[in-house]
């Protein structure tokens, strides 16, 4: 995991400041660490951002496929985004061992709060959400695009991509049957869903808090690092990451689904999709959770979140499970 080399990516950024022709003397500071490293990079009156990309999670050909998305989306100007800085040899990121690195403009903003005040901004989200399915579903991709595909199996699956919520630590026998049952269901009701344009393509993918920035009355869209391909309602789903309890959250939703409306049309299906995507994104953080227990996320919430995500499968199951009929039962 990149956190455990985390005390030598000063060192490895320094070593290749050259490729974007920022001086030595600049300084480095480390924002936050996950799946990747995210560094502020200050010399004289600029800031910029240097990613270094955890190694083995995307091969090169999906790191570039997302750097390609970003620009097409700053050169359409629908949503304010990070600008891509090309490396002196023309490259979209540098690779140094077994590293890659990306550098970014710095936009200025702070991170939204979860409060009633949100109600808003989730409304420009969804507006922001709908823009960013439109670009992608009118852009023509170059042939050799490749990102991964966000689906039951690459989610919650046993071989899942985050890794297996089946695996959690101090999991009871009962809560584990609350969660097996949740997770047939989410088996079920994904099967179901379409496929088609209208509600399947290439999305964001980590719409979360941490990934938007406030300025002003300007919201920002930052890491496309989870960008891929999914139903469209995932972007809600994912937008609601790590406070799905959260009491204003039916606020959130319907204010995302106005704000959609108002750009791109929310269909039946996709509204119907939504509360299966929600449970199906906290079963993928459980997971998360588990397989980057060292990253300051996971030890701030880990120990609550499981039963959290108990709780709110059962809730889902309540209301959902009728829906299912017998076809639960036969997976």
């Amino acid at each position: 995991m990149i956190i455990e080399a985390e005390n030598n990516l000063p060192i490895l950024i320094k070593d290749n400041l050259a490729c974007w022709d920022i001086p030595e003397s600049a300084r480095i500071d480390l924002l936050t660490i996950s799946e990747n490293a995210t560094f502020r990079l200050t010399f004289g009156n600029e800031t910029r951002i240097i990613r270094i990309y955890r190694p083995s999670y995307h091969q090169n050909d999906e790191i570039l496929s997302e750097l390609l998305w970003l620009q097409a989306i700053e050169q359409s100007g629908i949503v304010t985004v990070p600008h891509l800085f090309i490396s002196r040899f023309g490259k979209l990121f540098v690779e140094a061992g077994i590293f890659r690195l990306a550098c970014f403009s710095f936009i200025q903003g702070q991170e939204p709060q979860a409060d009633k005040a949100l109600v808003r901004r989730f409304f420009e989200l969804g507006k922001i959400s709908a823009k960013l399915h439109r670009q992608s579903m009118n852009w023509v991709r170059p042939e050799s695009f490749i990102r991964k595909h966000w689906s039951y199996e690459t989610m919650i699956g046993r071989n899942a991509i985050w890794g297996n919520w089946r695996e959690a630590e101090n999991l009871s026998s009962q809560d584990r049957e609350i969660l097996e049952n949740c997770d047939r269901t989410l088996e079920y009701f994904s099967s179901t869903f379409p496929k088609d344009k209208a509600h399947y393509g290439l999305i964001h993918g980590d719409l979360r808090l941490a990934n938007l920035l406030i300025d002003g009355e300007k919201l920002a869209v930052i890491d496309f690092d989870d960008c891929g391909f999914s139903w469209f309602g995932l972007d809600l789903a994912n937008s609601l990451s790590f406070i799905e309890d959260n009491p204003f959250v039916p606020s959130y939703i319907n204010a995302w689904l106005q704000g959609y409306g108002e750009v791109m049309p929310v269909n039946r299906e996709m509204a119907d999709m939504i509360v299966h995507l929600i449970m199906m994104r906290r079963l993928q953080l459980t997971a998360w959770l588990e397989t980057h227990n060292q990253t300051p996320t996971a030890k701030k919430l880990r120990k609550t979140f499981l039963k959290g995500t108990v709780e709110l499968a059962r809730i889902y199951l309540e209301r959902v499970t009728p829906l299912a009929g017998r076809s639960v039962q036969r997976l």
